[in-house]
């Protein structure tokens, strides 16, 4: 299976640690991050092409979400394959902006890292919590979902976001797939809160809103399932849903 090969790849992160000034007054700062990185990337056109207007591929060779912990935001992105190669190029122009501003307010970049992940397979159980750390934006009949997926939509979510990207990136696990239909479950308790984000993109009068999910859900399900906790892995690096540019669907398994 597609997944066994996932697993066993090398994925890298950067993370930027960025100081506000002031304390941060936004519930999420990935849409102002897509931003601050469109802006400093846009002065490279072979990294613009790669990381942002790739006219051959419909998806990019990087993830990245954003925690915030009073006023220091640290930046997280991980690099598929394509990208690893340009990660001096890429430090070196975010670190023209070690000064900036977010959300109207200063800030700087105080340190930046760079190292190797590498996912660790789970085995989901009666009683596995699931984090979502970012915004989840799922759709079910052309409408978001504001309520925790069931196991079942979340395992087909996380197989429809790994194989957009394998379809480009890891040709040789694509495509990833269940032997059978993935169990629903039950949500024995769950705690969300809805998050909306309202922008206007340069140049246009148009206004555009990006909705999804934060919190976490815990999960009964009937035996403990290793090949969805092999697929639920995978989330350790791919993130899943809509608005992926923007810091959306960065999810957490802990079994």
């Amino acid at each position: 299976m597609g997944a066994e090969k996932l697993l066993k790849e090398k994925y890298f992160m950067i993370t930027f640690e960025l100081q506000q000034m002031v304390p941060a007054k936004l519930p999420y700062y990935g849409p102002m991050i897509h931003g601050w990185l469109a802006d400093a990337i846009y002065q490279d056109e072979t990294l613009w092409k790669i990381f942002f207007r790739n006219p051959k591929v419909d998806v990019r060779p990087y993830f990245f979400w954003t925690e915030t912990k009073g006023n220091t935001h640290y930046v997280r992105i991980v690099l598929l394959k394509p990208a690893t190669r340009y990660v001096r190029d890429l430090v070196e122009l975010i670190g023209v902006k070690q000064t900036s501003k977010l959300n109207g307010e200063e800030c700087e970049i105080k340190k930046v890292r760079y190292e190797e992940i590498k996912i660790t397979p789970c085995d989901v159980k009666e009683g596995f919590v699931v984090q979502f750390l970012t915004p989840l934006s799922l759709m079910k009949d052309g409408k978001i979902l504001y309520r925790p997926p069931t196991l079942s939509e979340l395992t087909k979510a996380t197989i429809r976001s790994v194989n957009r990207f394998c379809k480009y990136f890891y040709k040789d696990a694509y495509p990833i797939h269940t032997k059978k239909e993935p169990e629903e479950g039950d949500i024995r308790t769950f705690e969300i809160a809805p998050y909306t984000w309202e922008y206007r993109r340069k140049g246009e009068n148009k206004r555009f809103l990006l909705s999804g999910i934060r919190g976490q859900a815990v999960y009964s399900i009937k035996e403990s399932n290793k090949e969805i906790g092999k697929i639920l892995s995978l989330l350790q690096v791919f993130q899943i849903g809509k608005w992926l540019s923007y810091g959306f669907g960065k999810v957490e398994v802990n079994t």
